[in-house]
């Protein structure tokens, strides 16, 4: 086994071949923090880089602006402990969607073409709930920008989800 403590800059194509085994290291040496960074630098001259880093045992892909390097724009985080964050460097739910973007940020789409049993999203709430959800359970909530709760789709306490924060004036168009 060979250890090389240096910079190598490949000027071209890079192939190993062979049997290998064992594990690969990038390591940044002296760093606290940084546990090694690989760069995916553009095929032409342009000034976006992709990288990959272990930060604070965090797994982080991003890009860069090579004429500004301090422009990051977020891309995808992997915690820890685990969760996943796309546009958010601080992820705090198992996935955690961030956009500053107009319309819609998250769309799923089920592209089978037998139409008699494709399905889209489900969404489960603890073990069997049937006839034990209360208004606690939230199914799905509404907030505005600032975190304000503006309703939610939520238990009943009875067999099935329920809206709140609703009335029939609300519900109902032209009157």
């Amino acid at each position: 086994s060979k250890v090389i403590r240096t910079d190598i800059i490949i000027t071209g194509s890079l192939s190993v071949t062979g049997d290998i085994s064992g594990s690969t290291f990038i390591s940044s040496g002296s760093s606290t923090s940084e546990g090694g960074e690989l760069q995916l630098l553009p095929k032409t001259n342009g000034n976006k880089v992709w990288l990959i880093d272990n930060y604070d045992e965090d797994l982080r892909i991003f890009r860069r602006d090579l004429d500004n390097p301090s422009l990051v724009v977020k891309g995808i985080q992997i915690s820890s402990s685990g969760d996943v964050g796309i546009g958010t460097e601080f992820p705090i739910y198992p996935l955690h969607v961030k956009s500053n973007t107009v319309g819609y940020i998250a769309k799923f789409e089920n592209t089978s073409n037998d139409t008699s049993t494709s399905d889209g999203v489900i969404i489960s709430i603890g073990p069997d709930a049937s006839g034990s959800m209360t208004e606690a359970n939230k199914w799905i909530t509404f907030q505005d920008g600032n975190g304000t709760y503006m309703g939610a789709i939520q238990g009943n306490g009875g067999s099935g989800p329920e809206l709140s924060n609703v009335s029939d004036r609300k519900l109902k168009r032209d009157i």
